[in-house]
């Protein structure tokens, strides 16, 4: 129970101060180069690298975000006010991970980086893992993993 309160009390930390809520989506503070998470249907988790509007004026219209990934694949642009999208932080996450956010990326084979530097994290929630490239996609984006952390009770 208190590896549970722990946990809780870092996400609350983590997710304080590493994103804004944009209400469909969420905006990551903690990255050198401007990065995006949505869900879509709570599922599939992408992160985007470019944020407008779809009216010329970029003022108005529905958000786009685009240079997008699933994963290592690149998808292209996401109309987030078209569709079964959603803030990830609505959704289940699926763990606790310690990570090296000493080069996080857009995708999860490592390429595009979006995060240099080391920050002190001792665990972060993700929303995807893969297990082939070793990496988990957090509010730093796709990032090394040291181990899972993994509630016993």
């Amino acid at each position: 129970m208190k590896l549970l309160f722990i946990t809780s009390l870092i996400l609350l930390i983590d997710c304080a101060f590493c994103t804004i809520d944009k209400g469909k989506y969420l905006e990551l503070e903690n990255t050198d180069k401007e990065a995006y998470l949505v869900a879509e249907n709570c599922e599939k988790v992408y992160i985007c690298s470019d944020h407008s509007k779809s009216d010329l004026l970029g003022l108005f219209g529905d958000d786009i975000l685009d240079e997008c990934y699933y994963r290592s694949k690149r998808i292209g642009a996401i109309n987030v006010d078209d569709g079964p999208y959603t803030n990830p932080n609505k959704c289940s996450i699926k763990g606790y991970a310690n990570i090296s956010t000493n080069d996080c990326t857009l995708s999860s084979s490592g390429s595009v980086t979006i995060t240099k530097g080391e920050f002190s994290t001792a665990s972060a929630a993700y929303y995807d893992i893969d297990i082939v490239n070793n990496r988990v996609l957090t509010n730093y984006g796709w990032c090394t993993y040291k181990y899972e952390n993994i509630d016993t009770e």
